[in-house]
C-alpha cells in the first residue's frame, strides 16, 4: 500500500486487504503442494520397486517350513 494509514478506517481496510492477500497466497501454496505431490508419485513408485528388490522377503521360508510338517 502506497498511502499511509491515518485513521482507524484506513487500518481496517488495510487489514482486510492483507487478510485477502493471505488467503490467496494460502490457496496458491496448496495448489503448488498438490502439484509437487502429484509429480513425485512416479518417483515414489520407483523407490518402492527398488526397495522390494533390495530387501529379503521373509514370508516364503515361514510358509515353506509350515508345509514341510503337513
Amino acid at each position: 500500500m502506497n498511502k499511509s494509514i491515518r485513521t482507524y478506517d484506513d487500518l481496517a481496510i488495510e487489514q482486510q486487504r492483507l487478510v485477502s492477500l493471505l488467503k490467496t497466497q494460502e490457496a496458491t501454496i496448496k495448489v503448488d503442494i498438490a502439484g509437487v505431490k502429484e509429480g513425485l508419485k512416479p518417483l515414489g513408485k520407483a523407490f518402492d520397486v527398488v526397495n522390494k528388490m533390495a530387501t529379503r522377503d521373509n514370508t516364503a521360508p515361514v510358509i515353506n517350513f509350515g508345509m514341510r510338517w503337513v
